[in-house]
């Protein structure tokens, strides 16, 4: 049976995005895309309209003392009449300038959020807060970037800089059972062993790459064994495999 700490924690819960969902409901907590607007509605409701109603009684009895001191002064009643006009406009403004004041804004967001998340539960793709789900794309949108760029910087360090790939014989090179062996300053996340290569002599299987130090850096060996089989490619790379090999191999 759901608790009154586990319902008001699920209420706001519901605030988040819906991928966090998962995991609030993995602790036994729900959430809630109907109830929760509808209860943020209800709390700017209560909470907003003597609010409002108050500030605009402050700034009509600032706009009542303005146009009596008006009249006061100038008992002409063609200048009481533009006195009284006057502090009706600005009584107008004074109540306008009300939704843009710290909590007359707080209590407007709060309001648009919940008409928007109880449309987008009604359309059946509930959703959490614009403001939140903005923020959280925006976190992961700078965490990606940042991984990237430490990514970069470790195959840098560890690959030095990029240079072109080097094709050389295989069975010249350490030995390796294979036609071609291509040395690459860079790892090629689709060149795993098995991998089919296309090139303008022929097709070529990626057998087992090898990580070796040569020369001081660290480069990726890829061995290519020529396919004489008729087994049918459904899918390749393309990769321009040279008609001559590099003799002798480079120094290791």
């Amino acid at each position: 049976m759901r608790t009154t700490l586990q319902i008001v924690v699920g209420l706001f819960a519901t605030f988040l995005p819906p991928r966090y969902w998962r995991a609030v409901n993995a602790r036994g907590i729900p959430t809630f895309p109907v109830l929760s607007p509808l209860f943020t509605l209800t709390v700017v409701t209560v909470t907003g309209l003597p609010f409002f109603y108050r500030q605009l009684l402050i700034s009509g009895s600032h706009a009542q003392r303005l146009a009596a001191i008006g009249a006061s002064k100038f008992p002409v009643p063609t200048e009481t009449e533009t006195i009284v006009a006057t502090a009706q406009a600005i009584s107008l403004v004074g109540a306008i300038g009300v939704l843009f004041s710290p909590a007359g804004f707080a209590l407007g967001y709060l309001a648009c959020s919940g008409v928007l998340r109880l449309l987008s539960a009604y359309f059946g793709e509930p959703a959490g807060d614009p403001l939140l789900a903005c923020l959280d794309s925006l976190i992961r949108r700078v965490r990606h970037a940042a991984s990237i760029m430490a990514a970069a910087i470790h195959i840098r360090a560890t690959y030095g800089p990029l240079q072109p790939d080097q094709q050389v014989s295989g069975k010249q090179f350490g030995g390796f059972e294979a036609d071609v062996l291509i040395i690459s300053s860079r790892p090629k996340p689709d060149w795993r062993a098995g991998t089919v290569i296309l090139s303008s002599n022929g097709y070529y299987r990626v057998l087992t790459p090898v990580e070796q130090n040569i020369g001081g850096r660290n480069r990726v060996l890829y061995p290519l064994k020529k396919k004489h089989d008729l087994e049918i490619v459904r899918k390749a790379i393309r990769y321009t495999v040279a008609e001559r090999l590099i003799t002798p191999p480079p120094e290791r």
